[in-house]
């Protein structure tokens, strides 16, 4: 028998992973050339596919998914800086809406005196009801995101 990565696999564990792909990792070179395609063409047709494949000696459909693997990890890496910015965002605007609370809490009227905290004000409590509801949709939403890539539920 040749002695072959895929054979030594299966000497070692009494043949078992024949049922297992044959994991390839490509050379450094080959993905310099790939990276460097993949920026003007992220989506090479089957011409420009056999031209790399024969170029850097991998088959046809080990180039094609290489660039849907990088293409997705590129959509994940951008999804992951988009939850980034939400949550960042939404922390800014929760410790914008203490802080005008806390303005609000110390403002004077020249007219009427001092505003009142006591909340029994019907508008005030419907507003922030909504508001309340808005942020829990929005942590709801930026938290099933989240969990999608990581794989793990959040909250």
């Amino acid at each position: 028998m040749e002695d072959t990565p895929g054979n030594r696999d299966n000497q070692h564990d009494g043949g078992s992973s024949s049922k297992k792909r044959n994991c390839h990792r490509h050379t450094p070179t080959q993905i310099q050339r790939l990276e460097s395609i993949f920026k003007e063409y992220p989506h090479p047709d089957e011409k420009m596919r056999m031209k790399l494949s024969r170029e850097l000696g991998i088959t046809p459909k080990q180039v094609k998914f290489w660039f849907q693997n990088h293409r997705n990890q590129m959509k994940v890496q951008r999804e992951r800086l988009d939850i980034f910015k939400l949550r960042d965002n939404n922390e800014k605007m929760r410790s914008e809406n203490i802080a005008l609370r806390e303005a609000l809490k110390k403002c004077i009227c020249p007219n009427c005196g001092p505003v009142t905290a006591s909340g029994d004000s019907f508008f005030d409590v419907q507003r922030m009801r909504l508001e309340n509801l808005q942020l829990k949709e929005e942590l709801d939403r930026v938290s099933n995101i989240a969990a999608m890539y990581t794989g793990k539920p959040w909250g």
